[in-house]
């Protein structure tokens, strides 16, 4: 094994990047290296071989390999590609929240457009979402039922006002609570 595989070997299983005083023994351990300045050798090979090894930004004594970093750099980028990702899927509405709000809003156009209230329920029904599509069938049969009995109020009070104008009740009998029939 070359001092310039010893180092690589060194680097991987340090996690890519170390300081000189951790980098210098694992080379040792793999090379025997002659003279007497083996960290001198070590050195060496790691600042002669750009393509390999390159001194760790902002830290001294500290090398990294090339290829992890890129790696790491690539890593990181796609990290970042995934976060953002996340957040977007994130703020997409679930079809829970999405059909709650159809339905708030059919509530809202009932008084407007009737129609429109039931192509919503037939659109619930098609997603299978029975339990929704009861909810704003029971909400309709509520609100017809309030109405009709609005209006059969109303009818009932223009029928007594028109017979008390007409003369064939009185007030009295009106308001004691009795009608034509009950004379």
């Amino acid at each position: 094994m070359t001092t310039k595989e010893a180092c690589i070997h060194a680097l991987e299983e340090l996690g890519g990047k170390a300081p000189l005083n951790l980098i210098y023994p694992r080379v040792m351990e793999k090379v025997s290296l002659k003279g007497d300045t083996p960290k001198n050798t070590i050195r060496a090979r790691l600042q002669s071989n750009p393509d390999c090894f390159r001194p760790s930004g902002g830290k001294r004594g500290w090398w990294e390999l090339v290829s992890y970093q890129e790696e790491v750099a690539m890593l990181k980028a796609r990290i970042a590609d995934l976060e953002e990702e996340n957040r977007h899927l994130k703020n997409i509405e679930t079809a829970d929240k999405f059909v709650e709000r159809m339905v708030d809003a059919t509530k809202k156009l009932f008084g407007v457009n009737r129609r429109k209230a039931d192509n919503v329920r037939v659109v619930l029904l098609k997603l299978n979402r029975t339990e929704e599509q009861q909810d704003l069938l029971d909400w309709i049969t509520k609100k017809r039922e309030k109405e009709e009995k609005k209006t059969a109020r109303r009818i009932i009070q223009k029928i007594s006002n028109s017979q008390v104008f007409n003369g064939q009740i009185t007030n009295s009998d009106f308001n004691g609570g009795r009608i034509d029939n009950e004379r």
